[in-house]
């Protein structure tokens, strides 16, 4: 019994676990072994010579440069939100194949990936809301479901994906704030989630640029808050100086405005929400929404956005669905 398992499974398994913030169920199940063998090497692994699982966050930031003169494809899907709550993961399923289909240059997800319920301060531990909010582990295996699932969907597909971290993954970082013991903990299990699904990243806030034009979850203004509102769109191109696509808000659409010059303006796109067709967050209550929900090809060319055509979530599952 003692030889049944090999080292390299061995040591696999526990750092799925300790390094990556895997589940010791998904861990024991993806690797065919028992969960009470699994429990036993967690539990005597720092005792035989394990390596410390240190986990060093990766950060790819592409700064603003000359654009190549090739007109590019980019599909940008909305903020996704996935939770335990939404347990249906097929909408990940048929963004997948879109994307297959498509077959673009690059991908980016614009961020909010994630809702990372069991981190909301404002749902306090001592409310009934607190209280049914799930664990960060939760978050976390229902995560890499979608990302699974997701990955299915793309059916081998391996082009360039990147993520611009939003306000909800940053929840990670401002609970550790709050839990100094806690620090850069939460944020490697996100950094192992997307290394894992082979996705790069960039902070919440920073522009990620493409060809000229810049990606972010949401620009950050002059005062250090991200711009919010229904008319931040218009406030985000006035003041911008180059194109940016967004998200944030769900709201979805493209604006352009005009600047002084010759034929000049800034385009904003924002790329509204990846959300299940018609689902409102409950902390929308009964005020106005209008959100969007689907996912863009977004064509850009001399550092400028050419055409961003939309696909509604209602057409993707009636185009993917099962």
């Amino acid at each position: 019994m003692e030889n049944k398992y090999s080292e390299e499974l061995r040591r696999t398994a526990v750092n799925r676990v300790l390094a990556k913030g895997y589940s010791q169920r998904s861990v024991a199940e993806s690797l065919d072994i028992p969960r009470r063998t699994l429990r036993d090497w967690l539990s005597d692994s720092q005792y035989q010579g394990f390596e410390s699982h240190q986990y060093h966050l990766k950060v790819r930031i592409n700064a603003q440069s000359a654009p190549s003169g090739n007109p590019v494809r980019v599909v940008g899907i909305g903020d996704a939100h996935d939770a335990p709550k939404l347990a249906h993961k097929a909408r990940f399923k048929w963004l997948g194949r879109y994307v297959h289909d498509l077959n673009p240059d690059y991908l980016i997800q614009i961020g909010d990936l994630l809702t990372l319920d069991s981190l909301c301060k404002y749902d306090r531990n001592d409310t009934l809301a607190g209280k049914i909010k799930p664990s960060f582990q939760d978050d976390m295996d229902s995560a890499h479901e979608a990302l699974e699932v997701f990955d299915e969907g793309l059916q081998g597909w391996n082009g360039d994906k990147h993520v611009t971290l939003g306000n909800h993954e940053a929840r990670a970082e401002s609970f550790s704030n709050r839990t100094p013991e806690m620090a850069g903990l939460l944020a490697s299990k996100i950094d192992a989630l997307l290394e894992d699904h082979e996705w790069t990243y960039s902070p919440f806030g920073m522009l990620h640029f493409i060809e000229g034009v810049a990606f972010v979850h949401v620009p950050i203004n002059r005062d250090g808050k991200p711009y919010r509102g229904i008319t931040a769109g218009s406030r985000i191109a006035k003041d911008a100086l180059h194109d940016i696509v967004y998200g944030h808000d769900h709201l979805g659409g493209l604006l352009s405005m005009p600047k002084i010059g010759f034929n000049r303006s800034v385009k904003v796109l924002n790329l509204g929400s990846a959300l299940p067709n018609g689902y409102i967050e409950p902390y929308v209550g009964h005020a106005m929404s209008g959100w969007t929900y689907g996912v863009f090809e977004i064509l850009i060319d001399g550092g400028c956005i050419q055409s961003a055509k939309h696909t509604s979530m209602y057409e993707l599952e009636r185009t993917y669905g099962d």
